[in-house]
């Protein structure tokens, strides 16, 4: 299991670092000139992935010998693809279709490994070093993310349109393949091949106590999710067009809200130490996306960058206490397709928000948005106080 530490901490690294990418994916798309039509496809396809694919995958090689294989075989294939769209400009007037026709296709093989890799640290590990390594991971990966972002940005500033989006995909194609060599080195315990894998048969094994608490689990933080599923996708537009921020602020926008997350996991970890990790979620959910409220208020460049930082701080916590959860609730048998299931669902969401966002843009302000759906989230935010809903998710150490 040292070994397995070790590379887990490696592919948090590298896989952070990677996070980056998607961050300029919108940004690029829009220098090429790209629809809120097209960009809407993108969101919307690249959401449908995760809501199909990704659980589906997961039932069709449960129990398989050849589910490492696959893992290892698309993560190769999606890292190798993260270059492909610097091609757009050979399209000529096509550019931004052809851009966005990769990052689609290229999200699928991502998709198929992401769907694999996501139980692999909750069994890599042994159970009592949970919160310990996921809370280093999410600060190793923040810290990889802000380190990439400074990178980038160095070439924001030192390059011009497009070949700074040329330095970070092909930069980027390095960290992934660093990151799937990472993935190679862990070993998990064998699968138990006496289950196929179909679906209703791995939840009748359960207890229903604990399927209704991860259900109820991801329930409650779906719907939270919903909330932003519109806005979050629309922020770069607000930057890039209706403020005309330069590449280069996008580059110290995306340092300052990976630069917030490491300083926020130190704080969170303490706080799920003493208070449990859906005590953090009560506090991050409903404050988190107060940064859009603040920058529709506030459409000032530097006002913009310190908002970011403080939800750098937040999003740590939320994405501490959802992990924990999805590791803490349900059976290990199932958990694998339990998390899809929580992935698929809050991809779905995306999917079918990317069809309003063309309606929305068309008759509302985005800060108009921004701030409803703000208030949204902070109405459903109240679903944790409910005390039915937080006597069964509550992990709060006993005094």
């Amino acid at each position: 299991m040292e070994s397995n530490r070790k590379y887990l901490r490696g592919q948090a690294a590298w896989g952070g670092a990677l996070a980056a990418y998607p961050v300029f994916a919108i940004p690029y798309l829009l220098r090429l000139d790209a629809s809120i039509t097209l960009i809407s496809v993108y969101v919307g396809l690249t959401a449908l992935g995760p809501l199909v694919l990704g659980p589906a995958i997961v039932i069709y090689l449960q129990g398989s010998s050849q589910k490492r294989v696959w893992m290892l075989v698309s993560g190769f294939a999606a890292r190798i693809g993260l270059f492909v769209p610097m091609l757009a400009p050979l399209f000529g007037e096509n550019d931004a279709i052809f851009a966005t026709a990769a990052f689609i296709v290229f999200a699928i093989p991502a998709i198929v490994y992401g769907a694999l890799w996501i139980p692999i640290p909750g069994v890599a590990i042994e159970q009592d070093q949970h919160p310990k390594i996921i809370s280093s991971r999410i600060r190793i990966a923040n810290s990889g993310f802000m380190a990439a972002n400074i990178l980038f940005g160095a070439g924001m500033i030192f390059l011009t349109f497009p070949n700074n989006y040329y330095f970070i995909f092909i930069v980027s194609t390095l960290f992934g393949v660093l990151e799937i060599y990472n993935v190679s080195k862990i070993r998990v315990p064998k699968a138990d091949t006496s289950d196929k894998g179909k679906l209703r048969s791995k939840l009748k094994t359960q207890k229903i106590g604990e399927e209704k608490d991860f259900l109820l689990f991801i329930g409650v933080i779906c719907l939270a999710i919903s909330a932003m599923s519109v806005a979050g996708p629309l922020q770069t537009v607000y930057f890039l067009k209706e403020l005309n921020f330069s590449d280069r602020w996008m580059g110290t926008w995306a340092i300052l809200l990976a630069f917030g997350a490491v300083v926020g996991i130190s704080i969170w970890q303490r706080v799920q130490k003493r208070f449990g990790s859906f005590r953090i979620l009560t506090i991050t959910i409903p404050l988190a996306p107060l940064y859009f409220v603040l920058m529709s208020i506030f459409p000032n460049q530097y006002m913009i960058l310190l908002a970011v930082f403080y939800t750098g701080i937040m999003n740590a916590g939320s994405d501490l206490g959802i992990q924990l959860g999805l590791y803490r609730l349900g059976s290990d048998k199932s958990r694998d397709v339990l998390i899809n299931l929580y992935v698929g669902i809050s991809a779905g969401i995306g999917f079918v928000a990317a069809f309003f966002i063309p309606i929305f843009t068309a008759h509302f302000a985005l800060t108009s948005i921004f701030i409803v759906s703000y208030v949204i989230r902070f109405g459903l935010s109240f679903l944790f106080y409910v005390p039915k809903i937080s006597r069964r998710l509550n992990d709060a150490p006993k005094v």
